[in-house]
């Protein structure tokens, strides 16, 4: 997230407001880890500890340009004229293949104990990223699968209209619950 510095302070430095994807991806960490996080907790959480490096946690994207949202697309022609930028789809197509056989890599070199993946709209491509069969869970619309050490979780994007606190620290304690089993 660029801050108006043109760097990431505004998400990282003194009172920070929380960064709304974030903040939810941290409650499901926090409640994997204890009870039910505070505001304060979350806050604390996204400006010392997320994404850092020798940190327990990292955050990766199948398509890593930024985007404003799906229906937008901003990259052609004013940023670069690479045919495959030209829409979200020629860029989707070019894109995803390698990002999923990278992403796998990864995964299979450092066997990470929790895969969280979010968004059901791209279920398909959590599915081919984690190589195994995904089951409803205890909490609706989770799924969740093993591999070796690595337990995958699909869950609805933190963003997703309706959805409380409840449902994100609910899904850590599924996370928890699992790694006791």
């Amino acid at each position: 997230m660029v801050g108006p510095d043109g760097g990431g302070a505004l998400w990282l430095r003194g009172r920070i407001p929380l960064q709304p994807t974030w903040a939810r991806l941290i409650r499901v960490v926090l409640s994997a880890e204890g009870p039910a996080p505070s505001t304060e907790q979350v806050r604390a959480y996204q400006k010392d500890r997320l994404g850092r490096q020798g940190g327990l946690d990292c955050l990766l994207e199948l398509l890593p340009l930024p985007s404003p949202g799906v229906g937008r697309w901003l990259f052609y022609p004013e940023y670069s004229r690479l045919p495959y930028l030209r829409n979200r789809k020629t860029y989707t197509q070019q894109v995803a293949p390698a990002r999923i056989a990278h992403l796998r890599a990864r995964i299979a070199e450092h066997r990470p104990g929790v895969v969280i993946f979010y968004g059901a709209g791209y279920e398909h491509w959590w599915r081919q990223i984690a190589g195994v069969d995904f089951q409803p869970s205890a909490v609706a619309k989770v799924a969740i699968a093993g591999n070796g050490p690595t337990r995958f979780v699909i869950m609805q994007h933190p963003t997703a209209h309706g959805l409380p606190n409840s449902y994100f620290d609910a899904v850590g304690q599924l996370i928890a619950a699992g790694a006791r089993a």
